[in-house]
């Protein structure tokens, strides 16, 4: 029986499932719209909500502990955290929607675009040039050896005056 049981199990197993899940939210959050089935969409946007009111109302430290469990690399997390921060606070409830596109050829299953009820974008991180450590490394071996020389010039003038 399936009682109290609710959303979609799509033919997939749990793991399936929750894999299927995070690659959707993922995409969603880093593109802010995405097209998928209606069947999907539907199984997946109740955790997108989640996820956003949780960034949403949590303070900064748990909401990109949050958002660590989806995005493995820290400045993507601190990427989405300002963007989640800066678009969609006042957002209360139905932070997504999505628009009927059309029905796939094949299966003739219906596509939807799912994206933000507020515009959202992806802030982009500062990038900083990089120095690159052998270009350092270069001009000190290159000194080391200026210095080497010139001590081996004086041993060898030393050593003439001797004689």
């Amino acid at each position: 029986m399936n009682h109290r049981r609710y959303g979609k199990k799509l033919g997939r197993d749990i793991k399936e499932r929750k894999a299927l899940f995070n690659a959707l939210t993922k995409s969603l959050l880093l593109s802010g719209a995405i097209e998928t089935t209606q069947a999907k969409a539907q199984g997946f946007l109740p955790v997108v909500e989640k996820l956003v009111k949780r960034v949403t109302r949590y303070t900064e430290l748990n909401a990109k502990r949050e958002l660590r469990k989806l995005f493995p690399d820290r400045k993507l997390v601190t990427q989405v955290y300002d963007s989640i921060k800066e678009n969609l606070v006042d957002v209360a409830s139905k932070i997504t929607k999505t628009e009927k596109v059309k029905f796939r050829q094949g299966d003739n299953s219906l596509i939807v675009k799912v994206s933000f009820v507020k515009p959202y974008t992806l802030k982009k991180a500062e990038v900083k040039p990089v120095v690159k450590k052998a270009e350092v490394k270069k001009t000190k071996t290159v000194k080391k050896e200026v210095v080497k020389k010139v001590a081996v010039k004086k041993a060898v003038v030393k050593k003439e005056k001797k004689l």
